[in-house]
């Protein structure tokens, strides 16, 4: 394939127009050689991956080549994805071997992929009896991924404009025919041949269920941890970054991901997405978001293991500082590892649920490898009792209520899937009733300082790890049971220094869309300063906040500092 690309001439490369092949369009290049796609030979022994034009092909392909190697990622990577599985209704430009020369040449047993719909596979894949895994995704996904396929793909028709596309897409005047005529297709032949039928949105949601799906297909039996391996191996932000498998091998003259990466983003589209406020529901006494109530059941059963760590704090008591310091620590100070993914990834929000068809981070978690790290914003008496039962290490942070408040106020205004917060004056009143999200913020820190005492908790305070950075991450890494070395812990202070943070796009929050983090109404990372209250609060209201705090951490040693 490389000598092929070698060879070809840059300036040989034009779009494609469609022509009709049983009355559905494909590329002009594949149309000039059905014949040979129409005569390929299929061997029993072949496994055929088919999808629409870009419902998850890759993510598949890679998945079955992980299975058949008993999720060995070096395996899988002794050759790009195009090579390792020919795609036999690619016709390229000379000199590079078509999709039906190449699978010729492959020993049995063979993977391959297509494209076609149900009517248009070549005859010799039902007279084999061959097994397929076919992967749908909802039409709107996969209108727009295509769309910007179109844009890098080169060999693609141009594709005019989006409302041009979509007209065309729901005509099925686009390369591969109807969407529509496709995934019926394949769903109504499922029940006639040997064909596993899958949704990308299920994928998405509960991977492992699916790669097992997959692994009992092909009859193999998988292990729970080897499960787990391949599920990170195969994530979206793995495979982006795996040349094996981003397509990075290929010119951009064919396909130029400066227009767009061919692994865009792997997610319905969020900047397209319609994000509501959400409303307020009662849980045991404390108000959480509806979304969250609703699946409180599945919350309140969340298994945890022995050696989960779990990161608490009331909203904005500087949660993400203290999931970056965590992650610096686990990884010896290195950054270059807590770069790799953002830190919503790394660290799942577990009572965090978004809209379908974004996978449930309760899902998600199951399959992350131990040990863990996860991120909770729950009072002490709403922890899942798994959490106490396998005596769980809890990392708690709490904040001086003035500066809590400003802060989860401003990131009211700018979280479109939070309540709308009102005015200054009517958050403030809600705060103090205990009406906002996670109720009282009073019971919140005054409930985890004294649980401290009866399990193994770290209690910080925001304000010693500003005061004292490195003292206070030398007591986490204790916690942890982590040696550090001056030059590390060094490394860690700078690296997640509030300044640090802001700029650092795997923290600060700035690849979710504005959809969802308005962040020109209110950065995410804002201040993160102690005394800040005073630009907000009235006389009035911080007398009353104080008395608040007097009467209601009455008869506890907490106590809290509103400025350095």
């Amino acid at each position: 394939m490389e000598l092929g690309l070698e060879a070809l001439d840059p300036d040989s490369i034009e779009r494609s127009l469609l022509v009709e092949v049983e009355h559905v369009p494909v590329v002009s290049s594949l149309a000039e050689e059905w014949g040979n796609v129409w005569g390929f030979k299929a061997r029993p022994d072949d496994l055929l991956i088919c999808t629409y034009p870009k419902a998850g092909t890759t993510w598949m392909q890679e998945i079955v080549d992980m299975v058949q190697h008993g999720g060995d990622p070096q395996t899988c990577a002794r050759a790009p994805t195009h090579e390792r599985m020919p795609f036999i209704d690619m016709i390229p430009p000379k000199p590079i071997p078509s999709g039906v020369d190449q699978a010729v040449g492959m020993p049995s047993p063979r993977t391959l992929k297509t494209h076609l719909p149900v009517q248009l596979i070549p005859p010799s894949f039902w007279e084999q009896k061959c097994k397929i895994i076919y992967v749908a995704r909802n039409a709107k996904d996969n209108a727009v991924s295509y769309f910007h396929f179109h844009h890098s793909g080169k060999l693609l028709p141009e594709p005019g404009t989006w409302d041009q596309f979509l007209h065309n897409f729901i005509a099925g005047k686009v390369a591969w025919g109807s969407w529509f005529d496709h995934v019926r297709g394949w769903w109504e032949a499922k029940d006639r041949h040997p064909i596993l039928y899958l949704f990308y949105e299920g994928l998405k949601e509960t991977p492992a269920r699916e790669i097992q799906k997959v692994a009992q297909f092909l009859g193999v039996t998988l292990p729970e941890p080897l499960v787990n391996q391949i599920v990170q191996h195969t994530t979206f932000e793995s495979m982006k970054e795996n040349p094996m498998t981003n397509y990075s091998t290929v010119p951009s003259f064919i396909l130029d991901q400066s227009v767009s990466h061919f692994m865009r983003k792997g997610d319905q589209d969020l900047e397209s997405m319609s994000v509501k406020r959400s409303q307020i529901a009662d849980v045991q006494g404390v108000p959480l978001m509806k979304d969250t109530a609703d699946k409180w059941h599945d919350i309140w059963d969340f298994q945890a293991r022995p050696d989960d760590l779990l990161i608490c704090t009331y909203p904005k008591a500087g949660t993400t500082w203290i999931q970056e310091i965590v992650e610096m620590v686990q990884h010896g100070g290195d950054p270059e590892k807590c770069d790799q993914t953002p830190i919503e990834k790394r660290m799942p929000f577990i009572e965090l649920i978004l809209p379908k068809p974004f996978p449930l981070n309760l899902e998600v978690v199951k399959s992350m490898p131990s040990p863990r790290s996860l991120k909770f914003h729950l009072p002490v008496q709403l922890m899942p009792p798994s959490v106490w039962e396998q005596n769980c290490k809890i990392i708690y942070v709490a904040r001086n209520a003035k500066d809590n408040v400003v802060s989860y106020f401003h990131f009211h205004r700018m979280n479109k899937g939070l309540p709308e917060p009102g005015n200054w004056d009517q958050f403030v009143e809600n705060f103090l009733a205990a009406k906002t999200a996670y109720g009282s913020w009073f019971d919140h820190v005054r409930g985890w300082w004294e649980a401290k005492d009866k399990h193994p908790i770290l209690y910080l305070f925001y304000e010693d790890m500003k005061e004292d950075p490195a003292r206070e991450i030398r007591k986490v890494a204790q916690f942890m049971g982590v040696e550090l070395s001056e030059a590390a812990l060094n490394r860690i202070v700078k690296h997640t220094t509030f300044e640090s943070m802001k700029v650092n796009p795997k923290v600060n929050h700035s690849s979710v869309p504005s959809s969802v983090l308005d962040q020109t109404i209110s950065p995410f990372m804002r201040k993160g300063t102690v005394g800040d209250w005073k630009e907000h609060f009235t006389v009035a209201q911080s007398e009353r906040l104080d008395e608040a705090c007097a009467q209601k951490l009455k008869g506890s040693s907490l106590t809290f500092r509103t400025e350095l």
